[in-house]
Formats: C-alpha cells, sequence, structure tokens
C-alpha cells in the first residue's frame, strides 16, 4: 500500500528538504483551534486526557479546527483505557491482592480473560494510532521531528534556525 500523501503545512514545518513544490494549491489548510473545551459527549476520563493534551497541540498548532472529531475520539480512547485500568486496579483491591486478569466463565468452570482486559486492550490500539497522527508516540514524534536547515556548506548555526515547534518536538 502506497504511503498517503504529507499534507503541505506539515512539509512547510519540516523545511521541505526536497525543495519540491509544497503541493496541491486547493489544500484546505483550518485555522488553528483556540476554543479548546472538550466535547460534552466525552466522558469524564476522556475530558481529562482532552484537557491535558489539546493545550500542548494547540501550542505547537497541530491542533486544527479539522482535527476536533479525531482528536476527541482519541481523547475517549485514552479514557477508556484509564477506566479499564482502575476497574481492573479496584478488582485487585477487593481481591485482597489477587489477580483480577483471569475469572470464570459464567457456569464457573471455564477460565477467561476478564472482560475489562479486553476493553483496555481495544482502546490501548485505538489510543496508540490515534495517538501517532498527532506526534504523541516516540514514532509519530520522529515522523513530525522538524530537522533544523544549515547552509549549503554547514556554516549556520542551529540555535538560528531553531522553530518555535522544534522546541516542542524535541
Amino acid at each position: 500500500m502506497a504511503r498517503p500523501p504529507k499534507p503541505t503545512a506539515l512539509k512547510r514545518a519540516e523545511g521541505n528538504r526536497g525543495k519540491r513544490p509544497l503541493g496541491d494549491k486547493r489544500e484546505p489548510e483550518p485555522e488553528i483551534l483556540t476554543d479548546l473545551a472538550p466535547p460534552n459527549w466525552l466522558s469524564e476520563a476522556g475530558k481529562a486526557v482532552w484537557e491535558r493534551q489539546a493545550p500542548r497541540l494547540a501550542k505547537i498548532k497541530l491542533l486544527t479546527s479539522a482535527d476536533v472529531d479525531v482528536f476527541a475520539i482519541f481523547c475517549q480512547e485514552t479514557g477508556n483505557y484509564i477506566d479499564a485500568q482502575r476497574q481492573l486496579n479496584a478488582l485487585q483491591a477487593a481481591g485482597g491482592g489477587k489477580s483480577p486478569l483471569i475469572v470464570r466463565g459464567n457456569e464457573g468452570k471455564q477460565p477467561q480473560p476478564n472482560p475489562w482486559l479486553i476493553v483496555q486492550s481495544m482502546a490501548s490500539k485505538k489510543s496508540l494510532a490515534l495517538g501517532r497522527e498527532f506526534g504523541m508516540t516516540p514514532v509519530g514524534r520522529r515522523q513530525l521531528a522538524l530537522e533544523v536547515q544549515t547552509d549549503m556548506f554547514g556554516f549556520a548555526e542551529k540555535s538560528t534556525h531553531e522553530t518555535t515547534a522544534g522546541r516542542y518536538l524535541q
């Protein structure tokens, strides 16, 4: 499967190392999100994730008005992961430290994974995939990393070319 085209804003932020044309003039450039209030449909854990992460992404101009729904899903899935872990912690505390990872089936005979583990596993996969899109993992940051531009002979100082976004991504 072919790699999807890189958005013009990302090419611009990286410094357009290939010096190729920056892309389609018709490509939309959504406005940076200024209203950082979380959507009202997020769970409490999802809202907490939103309130922790949205200002960080807005500060480095990675959260736009077009990204709200995808970012909200990321926050909700991360909240689901947190809620599932809290449930597992509570079960372990109630069981006197006994691991809550395996439970007995309907008839009490067959051991099976705790349903909260399944919720947690699904939420983590979705959260990581969406988080990568916003540079929230080491791999995601590597893809968003801004390379410092130097002159042709490498005499320029890094500090003179450092961008605001570059400081936050390091």
